[in-house]
């Protein structure tokens, strides 16, 4: 766990044996996860709508 001074909440974390640095937001409305981590898991995860997220 690390808070990095853009104060994210930052934890390393593992679901179904899948490795992957998450960004702990209490106040959000949705959960994003990544094609890339969704993919593997061994149920397929439904998608309500895919999200493009830009960062500077």
């Amino acid at each position: 766990m690390q808070i990095k001074s853009d104060s994210m909440f930052h934890v390393n974390a593992r679901v179904n044996g899948i490795e992957a640095q998450d960004v702990v937001d209490t106040a959000a409305e949705v959960t994003l996860v990544l094609d890339r981590v969704g993919a593997q898991l061994p149920e397929a995860v439904p998608v309500l709508e895919h999200v493009y997220m830009k960062t500077a």
